[in-house]
């Protein structure tokens, strides 16, 4: 392959990857607000089935970062605090 079909091929997957569109679907705040859990939705259109995931953030601090929980692809997941420390994810039946 010559440097210009490589390069080509990269600016293409490049273009790719930034067409995912990524969206809240569902979010919850615990009951102590110390924590809020995300359901998010990744679509990247036709190249790829769509994507969802858990993840938990703490409304505190500067540098907080997301913790995935679970993430399944092609399904919907919902959520729901039980307690301050109990976070409920419910997955379809089909889920493996």
């Amino acid at each position: 392959m010559s440097t210009v079909t490589i390069a080509g091929i990269l600016a293409v997957a490049l273009v790719c990857g930034s067409c995912c569109q990524r969206s809240v679907g569902e979010q919850e705040r615990s009951p102590t607000g110390e924590w809020v859990a995300l359901v998010t939705v990744t679509d990247c259109g036709a190249f790829s089935d769509y994507a969802t995931a858990v993840t938990l953030r703490r409304t505190r601090g500067w540098l907080a970062r997301d913790k995935v929980v679970v993430g399944l692809i092609g399904h919907s997941i919902g959520i729901t605090w039980r307690d301050a420390r109990t976070l409920h994810v419910y997955l379809p039946g089909s889920a493996t």
